[in-house]
Order: structure tokens, then sequence, then C-alpha cells
């Protein structure tokens, strides 16, 4: 008879999108208005066309005030027979409005405990994250730890934007 004789407490290795902890956290969905592979996990994303019901990403035109969180990786998506991994255009994707959450960071970007969390609005890294308020618009949130210069993650608290 075999019997499970360890228990592991360790948290999943990092992924884009991924839940950090076991903190409390809030994740609603939505419907992703890019086209199939634009979106990806761990990105910063503000209402689509129907509020409420769409995402897209951050435009130039985007505040701190339009944003909603950063797409979770449930680990349910499927790959493609070359083994990649896209969100498709129209499919619902869960957003994290409060939480501890992998989220995506340019290469080359060096974050630290406290540093303030903003996300980027134009450009090649549209949606992705930074601790720079020249580059990106800051929102009620935190970096908690450096980057993981392999994936360019790095993870994030992201407060309830309401207070």
């Amino acid at each position: 008879m075999s019997a499970q004789t360890t228990y592991g407490f360790r948290p999943i290795p990092a992924v884009a999108g991924g839940i950090v902890d076991l903190s409390v956290y809030r994740i609603d969905a939505f419907a992703n208005e890019e086209d199939t592979g634009v979106m990806r996990f761990g990105m910063a994303v503000v209402a689509g066309s129907e509020p409420g019901k769409t995402i897209t990403l951050p435009t130039s035109e985007s505040t701190d005030n339009d944003f909603l969180g950063a797409t979770v990786n449930n680990l349910t998506t499927e790959h493609d027979l070359a083994g990649m991994t896209y969100i498709r255009n129209g499919k619902a994707i869960g957003v994290m409005r409060y939480g501890r959450i992998w989220v995506r960071v340019p290469e080359d970007t060096e974050v630290a405990f406290g540093d303030t969390l903003c996300f980027i609005k134009d450009g090649d890294n549209a949606g992705y994250f930074t601790n720079d308020t020249d580059e990106g618009t800051a929102i009620n949130g935190r970096f908690i730890g450096s980057a993981n210069t392999t994936a360019w993650i790095a993870p994030a608290e992201i407060y309830d934007q309401t207070v």
C-alpha cells in the first residue's frame, strides 16, 4: 500500500500571473478584447469597450483610475501543438483586483521591496509594470521583492484601488 510520506509547504515556482502566496486576494473574470496572443499573464489591464465585462491593455490615455488589476495565470490555459500558450480574443481571463501576484517587468528593470508599483501605458511594454514613475503610472500597490531576471517577472502587492 502506498501512502504520502512528505508534505511540502513551499510555494510553487514563480510564473507570470501566478499567485504569490495565500494572502487575501480578489479575482474577477473579464473577456479579453485584445487579439489572440497579445494579452499575456501578469499584465496590467483596464476596462474595455464594455466596462465590467471586457478588458484591454492600457493605452496612453489610461489613468491610475482606469487600472483594474493584473491578469492571472490560472494554469488551465491549453498549450498549442508547439507548446505555446495564448490568451484568445473573447475568452474569459481572471484579473487580480487586489492581492499578491507575479507581474511582468521590462528586461533590465531593477525593483526592490517597497518600490512604487506603476503600470506602463504605451510602447512595446504596455501592460508591464515598473517602479519608474517617469515611465509608468503609479497605482495603489508596491513591489514586494526583486525581479526574477530569467523570466523578467517580479512579486507585487496590489491594494484595493477604491481606497
